[in-house]
């Protein structure tokens, strides 16, 4: 048995069956057919692209060579921090199982081909995805607003759009969730007796099953599935702003993103007028 999933595993892992069946838009008609189609059922930020999410996955402790502390941080077990990008189909449009359970999800995007590809599309047409307190603020990742940043009153125009960003980011919950309803060995209560990079093979051939299923039967996602717990702990903005990255160039982005986020409050407010 453990041969065919062996097997069936590495399949499914092949470049040829990942780049066709976890899609992410390559091109702008690709990325305004899924804004319209994120739109059209019942998204309410404009502009918004996908909704993306960090969950662990537990993995069997890692050798003390292989950076056990890495994988287990402040957590008391070993895992893989899974970064999820979805649309409200709950189709997986990017998926990257590389990074050890201790990582914060705002450093698994700041270095992902995700956030590549999102700078490149918005130098052709302004688009972005929405993550909540634990991703850094960008033109191209939209998350809440803290009370860092202002004062929240529960009927302001900020806490409107926090609630409107909750909503339509809980598919991303939805679908981790889903993801780890249906595939039982990544579920919170189970523990992968697989080295990491096993592991987050495994978290790859489950996007794609589930892709196939949601592209080709009807009803295959059963909405009564748990709503995944982000267990990992945000990190807050001003906390990611160090020298690495050129400290200028942050907090440049930090501004547009700013200027971004308070255009589509503006949007909100105009649309409930």
């Amino acid at each position: 048995m453990s041969q065919y999933i062996d097997e069936i595993t590495e399949a499914l892992n092949e470049d040829v069956v990942l780049s066709q069946m976890i899609r992410f838009p390559e091109n702008i008609g690709e990325l305004n057919i899924c804004i319209d189609r994120n739109r059209a059922l019942g998204g309410q930020l404009r502009g918004t692209l996908g909704y993306t999410d960090g969950t662990l996955v537990k993995i069997i402790k890692p050798s003390i060579r292989n950076n056990r502390a890495g994988f287990i941080g402040r957590k008391s077990f070993a895992s893989l921090n899974a970064m999820i990008t979805c649309d409200r189909r709950m189709y997986v449009m990017n998926v990257n199982a590389r990074f050890p359970g201790a990582t914060f999800d705002s450093f698994v995007f700041q270095g992902s081909a995700l956030r590549t590809r999102m700078m490149q599309l918005n130098e052709q047409q302004p688009c972005h995805l929405l993550g909540d307190a634990g991703y850094t603020l960008e033109p191209w990742m939209m998350t809440p607003f803290n009370r860092a940043d202002r004062p929240l009153l529960d009927d302001s125009p900020e806490a409107r759009y926090n609630h409107a960003h909750a909503s339509d980011r809980n598919v991303v919950e939805r679908c981790i969730g889903a993801l780890k309803g249906k595939f039982r060995c990544l579920h919170d209560e189970r523990v992968l007796h697989y080295n990491y990079v096993k592991s987050g093979k495994f978290v790859n051939a489950a996007c794609v099953i589930m892709n196939l299923g949601i592209l080709g039967i009807p009803n295959y996602i059963n909405e009564e599935n748990l709503l995944n717990d982000n267990v990992n702990d945000a990190l807050p903005e001003e906390d990611l702003f160090d020298d690495e990255d050129g400290g200028v160039r942050v907090h440049a982005l930090l501004a547009r993103g700013r200027e971004i986020r308070n255009r589509i409050v503006q949007e909100l407010e105009e649309m409930r007028n």
